[in-house]
């Protein structure tokens, strides 16, 4: 899906057969962002950086978990957490 977003990366190694979604710089529905990323490795789990920050990065290491940095600038959500 194009976005009017500037530096944004998505990208999902789903490791089995339940969905993923990976979304960076956010949606039609919420304001769109700049130089976010947002990462899944493993099934199952949703990552979603930016809408409405710059600078964001969710990443999701693990089966079913949801990463959400999002409304603000510079946040980082990574899971599981150590």
């Amino acid at each position: 899906m194009p976005s009017l977003s500037i530096g944004d990366i998505a990208s999902v190694i789903n490791t089995g057969s339940a969905f993923d979604q990976a979304i960076s710089g956010g949606t039609a529905a919420v304001p769109f962002s700049d130089n976010d990323l947002a990462l899944i490795i493993d099934t199952g789990s949703t990552a979603m950086a930016g809408s409405g920050g710059d600078w964001d990065f969710a990443a999701v290491f693990g089966d079913l978990l949801h990463a959400n940095a999002t409304g603000a600038n510079f946040l980082l959500d990574i899971l599981p957490s150590l």
